[in-house]
């Protein structure tokens, strides 16, 4: 699940990954609720902690403990000039940084949506200062199941490869660029694997 969620008569926005758990109709019906969701709150543009605060207590109602789900929340506050991050049980956010020309994990934390009463007090959020050039880069487990052993290394590594390219500086060819490079590796490993 990927989304991004203007504010309304702001320079704020919302974007979010996630990843529901399991497949099917069940997992479908979370999706759909938790989009829903989302998007109702962000009107009233409360901090991304309390967002997935009221999510995962929504989610537990409507499926009485049996669904669960991942996700990453980033809110850019463009008035303010700063970005607030805060998970649920999500991969961690992939942080380039262009002076280092280097990758580093920034935890997100929280428990998953759906977890209820057990996650209540899990929430946390961060600051993230960006300077140009830097990338953050948000993703699901489905990257890391791609990539087969290894995974988060090699993403690690595609991030660094591609990130100092001129591709990097525009958003729809930099996630391009690193699709093309997780194709390529996923052809190689097929292709070593047989």
């Amino acid at each position: 699940y990927f989304d991004f969620i203007k504010c309304p008569d702001d320079d704020a926005a919302y974007v979010l990954v996630g990843d529901v758990r399991g497949s099917g109709l069940a997992a479908g019906l979370v999706l759909a609720s938790a989009r829903a969701y989302f998007h109702s709150l962000a009107l009233w543009r409360p901090s991304p902690k309390r967002v997935l605060e009221a999510v995962n207590r929504f989610i537990h109602e409507d499926t009485e403990g049996t669904q669960q789900m991942s996700a990453a929340m980033v809110f850019w506050d463009g008035g303010r000039g700063h970005f607030v991050v805060s998970g649920a049980g999500h991969r961690p956010l992939i942080l380039w940084r262009k002076a280092q020309g280097k990758c580093s994990a920034f935890d997100l934390g929280g428990a998953v949506l759906g977890s209820g009463p057990a996650g209540e007090g899990t929430f946390t959020e961060k600051g993230l200062k960006l300077e140009t050039g830097d990338l953050a880069v948000l993703y699901t487990d489905g990257v890391e199941k791609a990539l087969g052993n290894g995974g988060m290394h090699a993403f690690v590594q595609m991030i660094e490869k591609v990130a100092p390219s001129p591709q990097a500086e525009d958003p729809q060819k930099l996630a391009a660029a690193l699709c093309a490079e997780l194709l390529k590796r996923r052809a190689s490993a097929d292709g070593a694997s047989e």
